[in-house]
């Protein structure tokens, strides 16, 4: 190894068995095969997928190192794994599942979910944390809606 290279070691990719034995998203593990569901679109262009009953349970199953994509915990530590918005079906090319992983793991998460649950109506969402939370919200609107501008214009110079 060089002298000047760092000392951390990242894994591109595995055909062994050893990947199965490391720690992975359940839509990454080489174990259970990941079912996609249909790729639709929603009202801001944001890419999510719609699956069906026998997907949801093709994805509910787990490898003992599998993790939820969108809590980053165990399954069984998951309270949506299979219901509610169904965490099973989380990956990281859903919309959706992606804006859930980024509200979990914002550090204002854990606070607010944690007095809701105590039942706390005391809680008020800052109005600053409201504005910035919108301001996100519409930037990476703005962000979907102009790679699908890009994205037709392609498919209609190819026609």
């Amino acid at each position: 190894m060089p002298a000047d290279s760092d000392s951390d070691i990242e894994i591109l990719g595995s055909t062994s068995l050893l990947s199965s034995s490391l720690p992975h998203s359940r839509c990454d593990c080489p174990v259970n095969k990941f079912l996609p569901g249909a790729k639709k679109y929603d009202a801001n262009y944001a890419i999510t997928y719609v699956y069906t009953a026998a997907e949801t349970t093709s994805n509910s199953q787990v490898c003992p190192n599998c993790y939820c994509f969108v809590c980053q915990l165990h399954p069984t530590s998951c309270k949506d794994w299979k219901k509610g918005m169904k965490h099973c079906n989380g990956s990281s090319v859903d919309t959706l599942y992606k804006r859930a992983r980024e509200v979990r793991s914002n550090p204002f998460y854990a606070v607010l979910e944690q007095s809701f649950t105590k039942g706390d109506k005391s809680t008020v969402i800052p109005d600053w944390m409201s504005r910035s939370i919108r301001d996100m919200r519409d930037c990476d609107r703005s962000i979907e809606r102009q790679i699908e501008n890009y994205e037709y214009g392609n498919r209609q110079a190819r026609r």
